[in-house]
């Protein structure tokens, strides 16, 4: 029971030692002291080494691939691949944002790995899985819109023949 109180204190102590520009790449304290560091609480280990500007790095990182995955989604022609999408980016993003909450003690402790940075073998797995669903559905959706361009593009070479005729 030790331990659960330790390692939510310890994440918040290395959050606010980490500052405005960290301690700098290797030079963090607070790795010693927390048992599970590069799983639960990797985003207070990156704010510790890199600060407040390597925190906000990755906030930023995880907004624009919710951005992207909106992007992907709207370019969807299929209700399935826009609900997928959509639904992937969110769940990306959202586990990322849960992390971040337990790191800096705004959430209850969840156990969540920071989505593509942690030390979780299983969620890694399944994240390259969901990027790789929405890169497919992105490329199935972008071949889709080129082929409507060229379906397209003798209509509008016919219209120029015509205008320049009369």
């Amino acid at each position: 029971i030790l331990d659960d109180i330790k390692q939510p204190y310890s994440a918040k102590i290395a959050v606010h030692e980490g500052r405005i520009l960290g301690k700098g790449s290797g030079n963090s304290t607070q790795k010693y002291v927390v048992s599970n560091i590069y799983g639960d609480y990797m985003f207070s280990f990156i704010v510790e080494e890199y600060g407040l500007l390597g925190g906000i790095l990755v906030i930023i990182l995880f907004v624009s691939l919710l951005a992207r995955g909106s992007m992907i989604a709207r370019l969807c022609s299929n209700d399935f691949a826009k609900i997928a999408v959509g639904g992937l980016s969110i769940l990306i993003t959202g586990q990322a944002f849960m992390h971040i909450f337990v790191n800096v003690g705004i959430g209850p402790m969840t156990g969540q790995t920071l989505p593509l940075i942690s030390d979780g073998s299983f969620a890694f797995i399944v994240f390259c899985i969901a990027f790789g669903i929405i890169l497919s559905i992105s490329r199935i959706a972008r071949n889709q819109i080129r082929e409507e361009e060229e379906a397209a593009a003798p209509l509008y070479e016919s219209d120029k023949d015509d205008i320049q005729a009369t």
